[in-house]
């Protein structure tokens, strides 16, 4: 099924992208559908948009209306992270500890990051690793990919351990990737290549591709929101995007290809 639509697209459904399904969206006007599947139509859904006021519009959605108290830079592939533009610390044998409240920490297949600050922070990503980027969170806070590439080797790419809402967003003119092993230890959790436990916002002018190899490619437990960008999800086992509150397309182009089945 190909859905193009000039419109933006506001689903709540408890799967939203199913499996067995390629579904394009971006902002040409016209819809089509290959032979034999659904078309689609616009009329059906809610038109939204992330930074204006509409029915769905929510102003916390909305990245630059957000002040952020500290920047972390984290070189993925020299296990080293500054604050705020400081000297680089190693956390590859010691935490980062550089922000009162925050730690960062590496171990066999894991990079770990563990907030309990009351303030918004973005972490700034850039290298490449192997390892599950795990983060804990009491607040709501920002991943900031600036040509960024995770392709872990024992679970999800991104695992948010936090029901706080979280950023993705993709630098201007970066090209970014996150991709998952085919197994997890704990098979009731991480349950996609991009896993949250709260809701998931994607934004920026750069690109992101997700590789799902285990279950769905991009999952929350909250809403899923694509606010602007270029995204590519591509999924060989399940669905590609799947959100238990809800899903909101506002802007960008959203390219998924998934095979495998719905449960």
């Amino acid at each position: 099924m190909n859905l193009k639509s000039k419109n933006k697209i506001v689903i709540f459904l408890f799967c939203i992208i199913s499996a067995a399904a390629f579904l394009s969206c971006s902002n040409e006007t016209t819809q089509t559908s290959n032979t034999g599947l659904t078309t689609v139509s616009s009329t059906d859904y809610t038109a939204s948009t992330a930074d204006e006021d509409s029915g769905t519009y929510n102003s916390d959605d909305v990245y630059s209306n957000h002040t952020f108290s500290n920047t972390v830079a984290i070189d993925l592939t020299n296990l080293a992270a500054s604050l705020d533009g400081g000297t680089a610390t190693d956390f590859s044998s010691t935490a980062f500890t550089d922000l009162d409240a925050v730690s960062i920490e590496s171990g066999d297949n894991q990079i770990t990051i563990t907030s309990t600050s009351g303030s918004e922070i973005i972490y700034e990503l850039t290298g490449t690793t192997t390892k599950t980027l795990t983060i804990t969170s009491d607040s709501l806070f920002a991943l900031y990919l600036d040509d960024a590439a995770i392709s872990a080797s024992a679970g999800p790419a991104v695992n948010i351990q936090s029901t706080a809402k979280s950023f993705i967003i993709s630098a201007s003119g970066s090209a970014n990737s996150l991709s998952d092993a085919s197994s997890r230890d704990d098979a009731l959790d991480q349950k996609g290549a991009v896993y949250s436990g709260g809701t998931l916002i994607f934004d920026g002018d750069g690109s992101l591709t997700v590789n799902g190899d285990y279950k769905h490619g991009i999952y929350s437990d909250g809403y899923i929101r694509i606010a602007d960008g270029t995204l590519d999800v591509n999924v060989s086992v399940r669905d590609a995007i799947r959100s238990v509150n809800g899903f909101i397309f506002d802007d960008g182009d959203l390219t998924i290809k998934a095979t495998g089945t719905i449960a």
